[in-house]
Protein backbone atom coordinates (compact mmCIF):
# COMPACT_ATOMS: atom_id res chain seq x y z
CA UNK A 1 0.00 0.00 0.00
CA UNK A 2 1.42 3.36 -1.05
CA UNK A 3 1.33 6.18 1.47
CA UNK A 4 0.21 9.66 0.47
CA UNK A 5 2.19 12.80 1.23
CA UNK A 6 0.02 13.48 4.29
CA UNK A 7 0.68 10.02 5.76
CA UNK A 8 4.39 10.21 4.95
CA UNK A 9 4.69 13.58 6.70
CA UNK A 10 2.93 12.24 9.79
CA UNK A 11 5.16 9.14 9.87
CA UNK A 12 8.27 11.28 9.34
CA UNK A 13 7.43 13.73 12.13
CA UNK A 14 6.46 10.99 14.58
CA UNK A 15 9.66 9.08 13.75
CA UNK A 16 11.77 12.17 14.31
CA UNK A 17 10.19 12.55 17.75
CA UNK A 18 9.93 8.90 18.83
CA UNK A 19 13.48 7.83 17.94
CA UNK A 20 15.31 10.34 20.20
CA UNK A 21 12.73 9.96 22.97
CA UNK A 22 12.95 6.17 22.84
CA UNK A 23 16.74 6.39 22.89
CA UNK A 24 16.64 8.72 25.89
CA UNK A 25 14.10 6.48 27.64
CA UNK A 26 16.23 3.37 27.17
CA UNK A 27 19.28 5.26 28.41
CA UNK A 28 17.43 6.35 31.56
CA UNK A 29 16.14 2.82 32.09
CA UNK A 30 19.63 1.33 32.02
CA UNK A 31 20.96 4.12 34.26
CA UNK A 32 18.20 3.48 36.78
CA UNK A 33 18.86 -0.26 36.69
CA UNK A 34 22.56 0.38 37.26
CA UNK A 35 21.86 2.75 40.16
CA UNK A 36 19.44 0.29 41.73
CA UNK A 37 21.94 -2.54 41.42
CA UNK A 38 24.69 -0.36 42.86
CA UNK A 39 22.44 0.58 45.77
CA UNK A 40 21.62 -3.06 46.49
CA UNK A 41 25.31 -3.99 46.47
CA UNK A 42 26.16 -1.09 48.74
CA UNK A 43 23.30 -2.02 51.06
CA UNK A 44 24.68 -5.55 51.39
CA UNK A 45 28.11 -4.21 52.28
CA UNK A 46 26.65 -1.82 54.85
CA UNK A 47 24.47 -4.48 56.43
CA UNK A 48 27.46 -6.81 56.76
CA UNK A 49 29.40 -4.11 58.60
CA UNK A 50 26.36 -3.28 60.75
CA UNK A 51 25.95 -6.96 61.61
CA UNK A 52 29.58 -7.19 62.68
CA UNK A 53 29.46 -4.08 64.88
CA UNK A 54 26.08 -4.80 66.47
CA UNK A 55 27.09 -8.42 67.20
CA UNK A 56 30.06 -7.24 69.24
CA UNK A 57 28.01 -4.64 71.07
CA UNK A 58 25.17 -7.04 71.90
CA UNK A 59 27.41 -9.93 72.94
CA UNK A 60 29.47 -7.73 75.26
CA UNK A 61 26.48 -5.87 76.72
CA UNK A 62 23.92 -8.67 76.89
CA UNK A 63 24.14 -9.23 80.65
CA UNK A 64 23.22 -5.63 81.25
CA UNK A 65 20.44 -5.69 78.68
CA UNK A 66 18.96 -8.88 80.09
CA UNK A 67 19.14 -7.75 83.74
CA UNK A 68 18.31 -4.07 83.12
CA UNK A 69 21.22 -3.06 85.29
CA UNK A 70 20.66 0.69 85.50
CA UNK A 71 23.78 2.65 84.55
CA UNK A 72 25.35 -0.26 82.70
CA UNK A 73 22.23 -0.74 80.58
CA UNK A 74 22.25 2.95 79.69
CA UNK A 75 25.91 2.71 78.68
CA UNK A 76 25.23 -0.30 76.42
CA UNK A 77 22.23 1.50 74.90
CA UNK A 78 24.32 4.56 74.08
CA UNK A 79 26.94 2.36 72.43
CA UNK A 80 24.28 0.72 70.26
CA UNK A 81 22.73 4.11 69.43
CA UNK A 82 26.13 5.36 68.26
CA UNK A 83 26.29 2.41 65.87
CA UNK A 84 22.77 3.28 64.65
CA UNK A 85 23.77 6.90 64.07
CA UNK A 86 26.96 5.90 62.26
CA UNK A 87 25.07 3.77 59.74
CA UNK A 88 21.84 5.81 59.65
CA UNK A 89 19.77 2.83 60.86
CA UNK A 90 17.63 1.97 63.89
CA UNK A 91 17.70 -1.18 66.05
CA UNK A 92 15.15 -3.23 67.93
CA UNK A 93 16.59 -5.98 70.18
CA UNK A 94 14.41 -8.89 71.40
CA UNK A 95 15.16 -11.86 73.64
CA UNK A 96 14.21 -15.45 72.81
CA UNK A 97 10.70 -14.97 74.17
CA UNK A 98 10.20 -11.90 71.97
CA UNK A 99 10.44 -9.38 74.76
CA UNK A 100 11.81 -6.00 73.69
CA UNK A 101 15.15 -5.34 75.31
CA UNK A 102 16.14 -2.10 73.49
CA UNK A 103 14.84 0.27 70.83
CA UNK A 104 17.12 3.03 69.56
CA UNK A 105 14.29 5.35 68.45
CA UNK A 106 11.10 6.33 70.21
CA UNK A 107 8.93 5.54 67.16
CA UNK A 108 7.13 2.72 65.45
CA UNK A 109 8.70 1.51 62.23
CA UNK A 110 6.09 1.12 59.45
CA UNK A 111 6.69 -1.01 56.37
CA UNK A 112 5.65 1.83 54.06
CA UNK A 113 8.59 3.98 55.19
CA UNK A 114 11.21 1.50 56.41
CA UNK A 115 12.83 -1.72 55.30
CA UNK A 116 14.43 -4.15 57.76
CA UNK A 117 16.79 -7.05 58.12
CA UNK A 118 16.86 -9.49 61.08
CA UNK A 119 20.00 -10.80 62.76
CA UNK A 120 20.14 -13.70 65.21
CA UNK A 121 23.10 -13.16 67.54
CA UNK A 122 24.19 -15.98 69.91
CA UNK A 123 24.95 -14.87 73.45
CA UNK A 124 25.83 -16.61 76.75
CA UNK A 125 24.12 -19.77 77.95
CA UNK A 126 23.33 -20.75 74.34
CA UNK A 127 20.75 -18.07 74.07
CA UNK A 128 19.96 -16.15 70.91
CA UNK A 129 19.10 -12.47 70.68
CA UNK A 130 17.15 -11.19 67.71
CA UNK A 131 18.23 -7.80 66.37
CA UNK A 132 15.98 -6.10 63.82
CA UNK A 133 17.81 -3.47 61.76
CA UNK A 134 15.53 -0.80 60.31
CA UNK A 135 16.70 1.53 57.48
CA UNK A 136 14.95 4.18 55.38
CA UNK A 137 15.62 3.69 51.64
CA UNK A 138 14.65 7.27 50.80
CA UNK A 139 17.44 8.61 52.90
CA UNK A 140 20.07 7.03 50.67
CA UNK A 141 21.65 9.31 48.01
CA UNK A 142 21.29 6.56 45.43
CA UNK A 143 17.59 6.31 46.10
CA UNK A 144 17.28 10.08 45.84
CA UNK A 145 18.99 9.92 42.45
CA UNK A 146 16.64 7.10 41.49
CA UNK A 147 13.70 9.30 42.37
CA UNK A 148 15.13 12.19 40.31
CA UNK A 149 15.60 9.96 37.30
CA UNK A 150 12.07 8.69 37.68
CA UNK A 151 10.84 12.28 37.65
CA UNK A 152 12.84 12.98 34.51
CA UNK A 153 11.31 9.93 32.85
CA UNK A 154 7.83 11.20 33.68
CA UNK A 155 8.75 14.62 32.28
CA UNK A 156 9.87 12.98 29.06
CA UNK A 157 6.58 11.10 28.87
CA UNK A 158 4.54 14.28 29.27
CA UNK A 159 6.83 16.04 26.79
CA UNK A 160 6.22 13.25 24.31
CA UNK A 161 2.47 13.69 24.68
CA UNK A 162 2.85 17.44 24.15
CA UNK A 163 4.99 16.84 21.06
CA UNK A 164 2.35 14.52 19.65
CA UNK A 165 -0.17 17.32 20.04
CA UNK A 166 2.22 19.71 18.26
CA UNK A 167 2.70 17.16 15.47
CA UNK A 168 -1.06 16.86 15.12
CA UNK A 169 -1.44 20.62 14.82
CA UNK A 170 1.49 20.89 12.41
CA UNK A 171 0.05 18.11 10.26
CA UNK A 172 -3.26 19.94 10.11
CA UNK A 173 -1.42 23.14 9.19
CA UNK A 174 0.50 21.36 6.42
CA UNK A 175 -2.73 19.87 5.13
CA UNK A 176 -4.13 23.36 4.63
CA UNK A 177 -1.04 25.27 3.52
CA UNK A 178 0.83 22.62 1.52
CA UNK A 179 -1.32 19.64 0.66
CA UNK A 180 -4.41 21.66 -0.31
CA UNK A 181 -2.73 23.52 -3.21
CA UNK A 182 -0.94 20.33 -4.24
CA UNK A 183 -4.28 18.54 -4.28
CA UNK A 184 -5.83 21.29 -6.40
CA UNK A 185 -2.87 21.16 -8.78
CA UNK A 186 -3.28 17.39 -9.06
CA UNK A 187 -6.97 17.77 -9.94
CA UNK A 188 -6.14 20.59 -12.38
CA UNK A 189 -3.47 18.47 -14.08
CA UNK A 190 -5.97 15.63 -14.54
CA UNK A 191 -8.46 18.08 -16.10
CA UNK A 192 -5.85 19.42 -18.51
CA UNK A 193 -4.94 15.85 -19.46
CA UNK A 194 -8.63 15.27 -20.28
CA UNK A 195 -8.74 18.42 -22.40
CA UNK A 196 -10.74 20.48 -19.89
CA UNK A 197 -9.37 24.03 -19.63
CA UNK A 198 -12.42 25.76 -18.11
CA UNK A 199 -11.41 25.87 -14.44
CA UNK A 200 -9.60 28.04 -11.91
CA UNK A 201 -7.32 27.24 -8.97
CA UNK A 202 -8.57 29.23 -5.99
CA UNK A 203 -5.28 29.67 -4.16
CA UNK A 204 -3.97 33.23 -4.20
CA UNK A 205 -1.57 33.38 -1.26
CA UNK A 206 1.75 35.17 -1.75
CA UNK A 207 4.03 32.20 -1.18
CA UNK A 208 5.83 29.59 -3.27
CA UNK A 209 2.69 27.50 -3.73
CA UNK A 210 0.70 30.57 -4.76
CA UNK A 211 3.36 31.38 -7.37
CA UNK A 212 3.27 27.76 -8.56
CA UNK A 213 -0.52 27.86 -8.93
CA UNK A 214 -0.37 31.15 -10.85
CA UNK A 215 2.34 29.76 -13.14
CA UNK A 216 0.22 26.66 -13.73
CA UNK A 217 -2.80 28.80 -14.64
CA UNK A 218 -0.66 30.85 -17.05
CA UNK A 219 0.66 27.64 -18.61
CA UNK A 220 -2.90 26.35 -18.89
CA UNK A 221 -4.07 29.48 -20.70
CA UNK A 222 -1.09 29.37 -23.07
CA UNK A 223 -1.69 25.69 -23.76
CA UNK A 224 -5.37 26.36 -24.37
CA UNK A 225 -4.52 29.18 -26.79
CA UNK A 226 -1.98 26.94 -28.53
CA UNK A 227 -4.52 24.14 -28.96
CA UNK A 228 -7.13 26.58 -30.28
CA UNK A 229 -4.53 27.94 -32.69
CA UNK A 230 -3.61 24.43 -33.83
CA UNK A 231 -7.27 23.65 -34.40
CA UNK A 232 -7.60 26.83 -36.42
CA UNK A 233 -4.49 25.95 -38.41
CA UNK A 234 -5.86 22.48 -39.05
CA UNK A 235 -9.15 23.96 -40.22
CA UNK A 236 -7.26 26.38 -42.47
CA UNK A 237 -5.22 23.49 -43.83
CA UNK A 238 -8.38 21.59 -44.70
CA UNK A 239 -9.86 24.67 -46.35
CA UNK A 240 -6.60 25.18 -48.25
CA UNK A 241 -6.69 21.62 -49.58
CA UNK A 242 -10.25 22.17 -50.78
CA UNK A 243 -9.32 25.56 -52.26
CA UNK A 244 -6.19 24.25 -53.98
CA UNK A 245 -8.19 21.37 -55.39
CA UNK A 246 -10.59 23.93 -56.85
CA UNK A 247 -7.76 26.21 -58.04
CA UNK A 248 -6.06 23.31 -59.80
CA UNK A 249 -9.20 21.77 -61.22
CA UNK A 250 -10.47 25.04 -62.76
CA UNK A 251 -7.41 25.91 -64.93
CA UNK A 252 -6.84 22.24 -65.77
CA UNK A 253 -10.43 21.97 -66.98
CA UNK A 254 -9.98 25.15 -69.04
CA UNK A 255 -6.72 23.92 -70.55
CA UNK A 256 -8.31 20.56 -71.33
CA UNK A 257 -11.30 22.22 -73.01
CA UNK A 258 -9.20 24.51 -75.19
CA UNK A 259 -6.79 21.71 -76.16
CA UNK A 260 -9.69 19.42 -77.10
CA UNK A 261 -11.18 22.23 -79.18
CA UNK A 262 -7.93 22.61 -81.08
CA UNK A 263 -7.63 18.82 -81.53
CA UNK A 264 -11.22 18.53 -82.78
CA UNK A 265 -10.59 21.19 -85.45
CA UNK A 266 -13.02 23.72 -84.01
CA UNK A 267 -10.43 26.47 -84.42
CA UNK A 268 -10.30 27.37 -88.12
CA UNK A 269 -8.34 30.62 -88.20
CA UNK A 270 -4.98 31.65 -86.77
CA UNK A 271 -6.38 34.57 -84.76
CA UNK A 272 -8.70 32.34 -82.78
CA UNK A 273 -5.95 29.76 -82.34
CA UNK A 274 -3.68 32.47 -80.93
CA UNK A 275 -6.37 33.43 -78.39
CA UNK A 276 -6.77 29.79 -77.36
CA UNK A 277 -3.04 29.43 -76.89
CA UNK A 278 -2.89 32.69 -74.90
CA UNK A 279 -5.58 31.40 -72.53
CA UNK A 280 -3.78 28.07 -72.18
CA UNK A 281 -0.52 29.91 -71.43
CA UNK A 282 -2.23 32.05 -68.78
CA UNK A 283 -3.74 29.01 -67.10
CA UNK A 284 -0.39 27.21 -67.03
CA UNK A 285 1.22 30.28 -65.44
CA UNK A 286 -1.52 30.25 -62.81
CA UNK A 287 -0.78 26.59 -62.09
CA UNK A 288 2.95 27.33 -62.04
CA UNK A 289 2.50 30.06 -59.40
CA UNK A 290 0.35 27.76 -57.31
CA UNK A 291 2.87 24.92 -57.43
CA UNK A 292 5.76 27.33 -56.80
CA UNK A 293 4.07 28.74 -53.67
CA UNK A 294 3.48 25.25 -52.31
CA UNK A 295 7.05 24.18 -53.09
CA UNK A 296 8.60 27.25 -51.45
CA UNK A 297 6.43 26.88 -48.39
CA UNK A 298 7.41 23.23 -48.04
CA UNK A 299 11.06 24.35 -48.16
CA UNK A 300 10.37 26.92 -45.44
CA UNK A 301 8.68 24.25 -43.31
CA UNK A 302 11.79 22.05 -43.38
CA UNK A 303 14.21 25.01 -43.20
CA UNK A 304 15.69 24.52 -46.65
CA UNK A 305 14.70 27.75 -48.41
CA UNK A 306 18.09 29.29 -49.13
CA UNK A 307 18.65 33.02 -48.74
CA UNK A 308 21.94 34.30 -50.19
CA UNK A 309 22.55 37.96 -49.32
CA UNK A 310 24.56 40.16 -51.67
CA UNK A 311 25.41 43.82 -51.30
CA UNK A 312 23.33 46.03 -53.63
CA UNK A 313 22.84 49.73 -54.26
CA UNK A 314 19.25 50.47 -53.23
CA UNK A 315 18.61 53.08 -55.96
CA UNK A 316 19.79 50.88 -58.83
CA UNK A 317 18.17 47.75 -57.44
CA UNK A 318 14.64 49.12 -56.92
CA UNK A 319 14.67 51.35 -60.02
CA UNK A 320 15.27 48.38 -62.31
CA UNK A 321 12.56 46.29 -60.64
CA UNK A 322 9.79 48.89 -60.35
CA UNK A 323 9.92 50.02 -63.98
CA UNK A 324 8.47 46.74 -65.23
CA UNK A 325 5.45 47.02 -62.89
CA UNK A 326 4.60 50.49 -64.22
CA UNK A 327 4.05 49.00 -67.68
CA UNK A 328 2.30 45.87 -66.41
CA UNK A 329 -0.21 47.68 -64.16
CA UNK A 330 -0.74 50.37 -66.78
CA UNK A 331 -1.93 47.71 -69.22
CA UNK A 332 -4.56 46.72 -66.61
CA UNK A 333 -5.80 50.29 -66.20
CA UNK A 334 -4.24 50.66 -62.74
CA UNK A 335 -2.28 53.81 -61.93
CA UNK A 336 1.11 53.08 -60.32
CA UNK A 337 2.91 55.90 -58.51
CA UNK A 338 6.63 55.33 -58.06
CA UNK A 339 8.88 57.16 -55.57
CA UNK A 340 10.30 60.41 -56.93
CA UNK A 341 13.71 59.69 -55.48
CA UNK A 342 15.02 56.42 -54.10
CA UNK A 343 17.61 56.76 -51.28
CA UNK A 344 21.13 55.90 -52.38
CA UNK A 345 22.37 53.46 -49.72
CA UNK A 346 23.83 49.96 -49.54
CA UNK A 347 21.60 47.01 -48.66
CA UNK A 348 22.22 43.25 -48.46
CA UNK A 349 19.55 41.28 -50.35
CA UNK A 350 18.90 38.02 -52.11
CA UNK A 351 17.95 39.50 -55.48
CA UNK A 352 15.55 36.79 -56.66
CA UNK A 353 13.81 36.46 -53.28
CA UNK A 354 13.40 40.23 -52.92
CA UNK A 355 11.91 40.46 -56.42
CA UNK A 356 9.51 37.70 -55.39
CA UNK A 357 8.42 39.71 -52.31
CA UNK A 358 7.83 42.89 -54.33
CA UNK A 359 5.96 41.00 -57.06
CA UNK A 360 3.78 39.36 -54.42
CA UNK A 361 2.96 42.60 -52.59
CA UNK A 362 2.29 44.62 -55.77
CA UNK A 363 0.33 41.67 -57.21
CA UNK A 364 -1.88 41.58 -54.10
CA UNK A 365 -2.44 45.35 -54.31
CA UNK A 366 -3.40 45.23 -58.00
CA UNK A 367 -5.62 42.19 -57.47
CA UNK A 368 -7.95 43.91 -55.00
CA UNK A 369 -8.29 47.40 -56.54
CA UNK A 370 -10.89 48.60 -58.99
CA UNK A 371 -9.58 48.10 -62.52
CA UNK A 372 -10.89 51.48 -63.69
CA UNK A 373 -9.99 53.65 -60.71
CA UNK A 374 -7.27 51.57 -59.08
CA UNK A 375 -4.31 53.33 -57.50
CA UNK A 376 -1.10 51.73 -56.23
CA UNK A 377 1.56 53.89 -54.63
CA UNK A 378 5.10 52.80 -53.77
CA UNK A 379 7.25 54.78 -51.31
CA UNK A 380 10.86 54.14 -50.33
CA UNK A 381 12.29 56.19 -47.45
CA UNK A 382 15.02 56.13 -44.87
CA UNK A 383 13.89 55.25 -41.37
CA UNK A 384 15.66 55.66 -38.06
CA UNK A 385 15.04 52.80 -35.66
CA UNK A 386 16.28 54.85 -32.71
CA UNK A 387 13.56 56.70 -30.86
CA UNK A 388 14.13 60.49 -30.82
CA UNK A 389 17.25 59.96 -32.90
CA UNK A 390 19.25 63.12 -33.70
CA UNK A 391 21.37 61.42 -36.35
CA UNK A 392 21.09 62.68 -39.96
CA UNK A 393 19.00 60.57 -42.34
CA UNK A 394 22.00 59.16 -44.19
CA UNK A 395 23.03 57.48 -40.92
CA UNK A 396 19.61 55.90 -40.36
CA UNK A 397 19.57 52.19 -39.79
CA UNK A 398 16.95 50.90 -42.23
CA UNK A 399 15.23 51.40 -45.57
CA UNK A 400 11.42 51.40 -45.48
CA UNK A 401 9.47 50.21 -48.54
CA UNK A 402 5.67 50.59 -48.53
CA UNK A 403 3.02 49.57 -51.08
CA UNK A 404 -0.29 51.40 -50.68
CA UNK A 405 -3.54 50.78 -52.59
CA UNK A 406 -7.10 52.12 -52.60
CA UNK A 407 -8.67 48.67 -52.82
CA UNK A 408 -11.26 46.87 -50.74
CA UNK A 409 -9.19 46.86 -47.57
CA UNK A 410 -9.08 44.17 -44.90
CA UNK A 411 -11.43 43.71 -41.97
CA UNK A 412 -9.91 44.62 -38.61
CA UNK A 413 -10.56 41.12 -37.25
CA UNK A 414 -8.51 39.61 -40.09
CA UNK A 415 -5.45 41.88 -39.76
CA UNK A 416 -3.66 39.89 -36.98
CA UNK A 417 -3.71 36.76 -39.15
CA UNK A 418 -2.83 37.96 -42.67
CA UNK A 419 0.78 36.75 -42.35
CA UNK A 420 -0.26 33.32 -41.07
CA UNK A 421 0.14 30.40 -43.41
CA UNK A 422 -2.97 29.32 -45.32
CA UNK A 423 -4.91 32.39 -44.16
CA UNK A 424 -6.98 33.95 -46.93
CA UNK A 425 -9.42 36.21 -45.10
CA UNK A 426 -13.02 36.44 -46.28
CA UNK A 427 -13.76 33.23 -48.16
CA UNK A 428 -15.90 34.53 -51.02
CA UNK A 429 -13.36 37.23 -51.84
CA UNK A 430 -10.50 34.69 -51.69
CA UNK A 431 -12.31 32.33 -54.02
CA UNK A 432 -13.01 35.19 -56.42
CA UNK A 433 -9.43 36.46 -56.58
CA UNK A 434 -7.67 33.12 -56.08
CA UNK A 435 -4.39 32.53 -54.28
CA UNK A 436 -3.17 29.95 -51.80
CA UNK A 437 -2.95 32.14 -48.72
CA UNK A 438 0.81 31.48 -48.62
CA UNK A 439 2.12 34.59 -50.40
CA UNK A 440 2.29 36.89 -47.36
CA UNK A 441 3.59 34.07 -45.13
CA UNK A 442 6.43 33.43 -47.59
CA UNK A 443 7.12 37.17 -47.90
CA UNK A 444 7.31 37.48 -44.11
CA UNK A 445 9.83 34.65 -43.93
CA UNK A 446 12.00 36.20 -46.65
CA UNK A 447 11.97 39.69 -45.07
CA UNK A 448 12.85 38.31 -41.64
CA UNK A 449 15.66 36.29 -43.22
CA UNK A 450 16.98 39.67 -44.42
CA UNK A 451 16.89 40.84 -40.75
CA UNK A 452 14.02 43.18 -41.58
CA UNK A 453 10.42 43.58 -40.43
CA UNK A 454 7.10 43.49 -42.26
CA UNK A 455 3.74 44.93 -41.26
CA UNK A 456 0.32 45.96 -42.55
CA UNK A 457 -2.32 48.63 -41.94
CA UNK A 458 -5.75 48.64 -43.53
CA UNK A 459 -9.25 50.08 -43.39
CA UNK A 460 -12.18 48.26 -44.91
CA UNK A 461 -13.32 49.85 -48.21
CA UNK A 462 -10.51 52.42 -47.92
CA UNK A 463 -7.36 50.56 -48.84
CA UNK A 464 -4.32 48.75 -47.50
CA UNK A 465 -0.66 49.57 -46.89
CA UNK A 466 1.94 46.82 -46.60
CA UNK A 467 5.45 47.88 -45.58
CA UNK A 468 8.76 46.23 -44.82
CA UNK A 469 12.22 47.36 -43.76
CA UNK A 470 15.73 46.34 -44.78
CA UNK A 471 18.85 47.08 -42.71
CA UNK A 472 21.32 49.52 -44.24
CA UNK A 473 24.89 48.33 -44.61
CA UNK A 474 27.29 50.84 -43.06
Amino acid sequence: MKLGIHSKLVVAFISVIIIPIATAGLSFYFIMEHVNKHFDMKQVDVMQQVAFDIREAVQSGYPYLANSNGQATQSVGESIREIADDYDVQFEIFDEEGNLLLRTAETTFTKSRFSNNSLNIPVEDNKVVKVVVHYNPSSEPAKILFSILKGIALSILFGFIALLMVVGWFTWFLSRSVLKPLGELNVATAKVADGDFDFNINYNKNNEFGALCRSFMLMKEQLKASIVRQQQQEQLRKELVASISHDIRTPVASIKGYVEGIQDGIVKDQERLAKYLEVIHGKTEQLDRLVDDLFQFSQIEVGKLEIVLEKQNSRKFFSSILQQFEVELGSQGISLTLPKEIPDVSIAVDKQRMIQVIENLIGNASRYVDKEHGLVQIDIDLQSEKENSTEPLHLSESLRISIKDNGQGIAEDDLPYVFDRFYRGEKSRSRKFGGTGLGLAISKYIIEAHHGEIGITSKLHKGTTVFFTLPIQK
